[in-house]
């Protein structure tokens, strides 16, 4: 190689480097070629498993990978428990941490576009009242066995990694967006359907008194209509954030919401009107006047 050629493909190499490190500064994690693509990917996985979910639990339950996790967790079943405050804190909190940790990391390279704070904002605002809230709310509560818990932490660690930083650093919306079906939709729905929830939770804590034990029907607000009012909240809150967001990730965590929630208020509904005589019968199990 003469010195001009060789001089030349310095040129080049060194521009390369430039170049490289240039746009890993300004997009550390938002590189559109390969992570937008791995965040599609995860998406379209995580929609998989969900649909799943929906059609039978079983089959959900008993999937290969999940196998492996469950074959752990429940070495622990009915030996460890963790009381119930300290469980439910430890338990969300990676929900909380992750997507903080994003938008500070974005916040380092780039100011976050408005659409992605809000998405980020409400999720954060749901799991930092699910970790520093309602924990501190239970009245007594039944100790968290290890296995439970266990599943709840890699759930809470899964998904706040993918809808944290996805939304941080690789979802693109449009200037309008703010004006789309999704967005006019999605925002109330998500108020309407955290309200619910914190109302509900609240409704269930009130049912006994200090020093009193045993199980009494629910009344008022979204109880008047169906067995599982906290359920049916969260799953319109998960719904209109999918909505708003617009998103796989998102979409795929509403799926699960209600894949995960419905089959257990259809088990509490049940065991209310196996249980008492007197309970309304004109009540659904989570979804107002369907299921």
């Amino acid at each position: 190689m003469n010195g001009k050629a060789e001089e030349s493909l310095t040129i080049r190499i060194r521009e390369a480097e430039k170049r490289w490190t240039t746009e890993r500064r300004l997009a550390p994690f938002c590189d559109e070629d390969w992570k937008g693509k791995a965040f599609s990917v995860f998406g379209r996985f995580y929609v998989g498993l969900c649909a799943d979910y929906l059609c039978d639990f079983h089959i959900f339950w008993n999937a290969c990978f999940l196998r492996k996790i469950r074959s752990f967790v429940f070495l622990f079943k009915g030996q460890i428990a963790i009381p119930a405050r300290i469980g439910w804190f430890l338990q969300e909190m990676p929900s909380f941490i992750l997507p903080t940790f994003a938008v500070c990391w974005q916040l380092t390279v780039r100011s976050l576009p408005p659409v992605n704070a809000i998405v980020l904002l409400m999720f954060i605002a749901h799991y930092f009242q699910r970790s520093f809230v309602y924990p501190f709310l239970i009245k007594g509560g039944k100790a968290i066995p290890a296995h439970l818990f266990s599943l709840g932490f890699i759930f809470c660690t899964w998904n706040g990694l993918i809808q944290g930083f996805y939304h941080a650093n690789c979802a693109v919306y449009s200037s309008d967006h703010f004006w789309t079906f999704g967005a006019l939709i999605g925002l109330p729905l998500f108020v309407l359907g955290m309200f619910i929830n914190i109302q509900s939770d609240q409704i269930l804590r009130d049912l006994r008194k200090p020093n009193e034990i045993g199980y009494k029907i629910p009344h008022g607000a979204m109880f008047e209509f169906v067995s599982c009012a906290n359920f049916f909240g969260e799953i319109v809150e998960w719904f209109g954030y999918a909505l708003f967001a617009q998103s796989r990730v998102a979409w795929a965590f509403a799926l699960f919401t209600a894949a995960n929630t419905m089959p257990r208020a259809k088990e509490h509904h049940r065991w209310y009107l196996k249980h008492f005589s007197d309970y309304p019968k004109k009540r659904s199990a989570v979804i107002p006047f369907l299921y």
